[in-house]
């Protein structure tokens, strides 16, 4: 190796180590509390309708309109897979799926609570790696609210 092939070599890797600190956080699934989903950090990478209107990280949570909590969960599901999210886990009241960018393939977390006496599906999505999603989390609880009420309506 010359002098020009070192300098290549330690300028592709510090340039790798740079995007890895800019770009990461904890890189690890958010668990989830008893009865309510996971808060935002304070980073702009995660939407969440289990907070304050008035926070930046507010979405508003999806109407039921009067289904069950089975029929809702039924068109979540498929809302969130026809979306091109992979579900990660269910239960009756909880619904938590992946997506993952086409580009980079960057994963982020969607959850989803249903909550019978409110007729709402409270929703969170936030990304597991970086600081700023670019509104990416956003958009994608509303294209699922869009998804959910066409199914619902048909």
């Amino acid at each position: 190796m010359n002098l020009n092939d070192y300098r290549r070599t330690i300028l592709m890797l510090s340039s790798c180590f740079s995007f890895a600190l800019l770009t990461a956080c904890s890189g690890q699934q958010v668990e989830l509390l008893a009865q309510q989903l996971s808060p935002c950090p304070a980073a702009p990478h995660c939407v969440t309708s289990e907070t304050s209107q008035s926070a930046s990280a507010y979405v508003a949570p999806i109407a039921m309109n009067g289904l069950s909590a089975g029929a809702a969960k039924v068109l979540l599901r498929r809302a969130i897979l026809e979306m091109g999210g992979e579900i990660q886990t269910e239960t009756d009241q909880l619904l938590i799926a992946r997506f993952s960018s086409k580009l980079f393939g960057f994963t982020d977390d969607l959850q989803c609570r249903t909550d019978t006496q409110a007729q709402v599906i409270h929703v969170r999505s936030a990304s597991r790696l970086g600081y700023y999603d670019f509104g990416v989390n956003r958009r994608r609880v509303e294209a699922l609210r869009q998804a959910f009420a066409a199914l619902r309506d048909t």
